[in-house]
């Protein structure tokens, strides 16, 4: 089985390319954090967190690629072939990956890896890592994405949370 056998039934969303660092002067990062926080907050469905999780990654990455997992496979061809096995990985561990000047931030709601967002900088120098703030940076959305879903899902269905259970 190859890495390309993983995703099958994904559809692959190339989200396009984040502005080039040169362009304009770098807001701080805790900025950045900030921002990509409050349009988080204001999704009011999976899609749009996915969306907004995207383009929050996009402040640090120059290529980001949605992949939702139980769709149709399309569109894969924007990762690059090394970039599969990250995919593969980080959908397979539940945890973020990363190789080299890439990562993959795997997205688990209710047991499932529902997507995978691969992100990378091709301009980073080959060899390079992907720097520890950008992979923090990455979590730090990861997480509270997730916990947005969460609220999503709870305001949908109107049942209290575990947490909202036991303050009764």
């Amino acid at each position: 089985m190859n890495d390309l056998d993983d995703f099958r039934h994904c559809i692959a969303i190339p989200v396009g390319f984040g502005a080039p660092a040169s362009h304009a002067a770098p807001a701080p990062p805790l900025d950045d954090l900030q921002n990509a926080f409050a349009a988080l907050e204001q999704s009011t469905t999976h899609t749009e967190v996915l969306t907004n999780l995207t383009r929050g990654l996009q402040r640090e990455f120059r290529r980001v690629v949605l992949v939702q997992c139980g769709l149709t496979l399309d569109g894969l061809d924007a990762v690059p072939a090394d970039g599969l096995s990250l995919l593969s990985r980080a959908a397979h561990s539940r945890r973020i990956e990363v190789a080299g000047r890439a990562i993959a931030v795997p997205i688990v709601f209710r047991g499932s890896t529902t997507a995978v967002l691969y992100a990378d900088d091709p301009n980073q120098e080959l060899g390079a890592n992907v720097p520890d703030a950008r992979v923090k940076f990455a979590d730090l959305l990861q997480r509270h994405a997730l916990l947005v879903m969460l609220r999503i899902s709870v305001h949908e269905t109107g049942k209290p949370t575990a947490v909202q259970s036991m303050r009764r």
